[in-house]
């Protein structure tokens, strides 16, 4: 019996079938993401700074370069230790190129972070569910979440924080499953230690809490005996300590314990329940699924 016509589809076309969808893929995943990137970064520079942007980080980060004082922290020349300097540094240091410190500089370290953590949170659901697909559908929940949304463009430091503790647990996620955890475990800490550096040592011991409780409940708790855990110690200490052993000899111990004393680090005063009150707000329209 002799045949004639085309070749099946699955012996000729059928790579070429592939291809073209994967390459659909790509380019959806693309655009995805260039959408998110215009939808978090239109009109940064549109409206002047606000109090819920927390003017006084604008204006810390401007008398770091009036100053040139990058180790102490000022707002109106007094000390300023509401936060560790890290948002501060990110503010300041494009705002010394441009000359200034304006809306869009101020705010733009919260919308690269926000944009970064929906690009984690697309990777991380695309290696647990196995598809892209869940990968931009977890990316989409967060970026369209009210809080995420909105925070990713104001001038504070939640942004900043929550992303690097995201890093951190996803590259803990990465060494815990592949076989050279070395970077992977690198990376983690590296961004614990950046978190400890934006809002004090809650960035580093809430991701460890974290981890603990993962661990524990797969009886793997040796991970934090191995060797690249442990220089992970020394590298989430080195970095946050580095500063503050700078602004010790800088300020010396006694005015530095004043200046932490009357911060109000120790005045702040909040409910346990505040976020359990806010959650159905504040991750709106998907707080419903909760």
């Amino acid at each position: 019996m002799s045949y004639d016509g085309a070749p099946p589809a699955t012996l000729e076309n059928g790579p070429r079938v592939w291809q073209g969808s994967m390459k659909k893929r790509e380019i959806g995943v693309c655009l995805f993401f260039a959408g998110s990137f215009i939808i978090l970064f239109l009109n940064l520079w549109g409206r002047n700074l606000e109090n819920h942007d927390y003017l006084r980080y604008a204006e810390v980060a401007k008398e770091m370069i009036q100053s040139g004082d990058w180790i102490v922290p000022r707002f109106n020349g007094e000390i300023f230790l509401h936060k560790p300097p890290f948002l501060f540094w990110l503010i300041a240091l494009p705002s010394t190129i441009h000359g200034s410190v304006s809306p869009f500089l101020a705010r733009l370290p919260s919308a690269f972070f926000a944009w970064l953590g929906a690009i984690t949170v697309y990777l991380w659901g695309r290696k647990i569910w196995s598809g892209r697909r869940w990968g931009m559908v977890s990316a989409g929940i967060l970026i369209s979440s009210y809080l995420y949304f909105w925070q990713g463009r104001i001038a504070r430091t939640d942004m900043v924080f929550s992303v690097l503790i995201l890093l951190s647990l996803y590259f803990f996620h990465e060494s815990y499953s592949v076989e050279d955890p070395s970077l992977s475990t690198l990376f983690s800490f590296l961004f614990m230690a950046l978190a400890g550096l934006t809002k004090g040592p809650v960035g580093i011991l809430f991701p460890l809490l974290i981890m603990f409780l993962f661990l524990l409940r797969r009886s793997q708790l040796k991970y934090f005996i191995r060797k690249d855990s442990i220089f992970g110690y020394f590298v989430a200490a080195v970095i946050p300590g580095v500063w503050v052993v700078l602004f010790l000899h800088q300020m010396g111990w006694e005015e530095a314990l004043m200046a932490w004393q009357e911060s109000e680090i120790l005045s702040r005063q909040a409910p346990f329940y505040l976020y359990l009150t806010r959650v159905w707000v504040d991750f709106a329209p998907w707080s419903i699924f909760l």
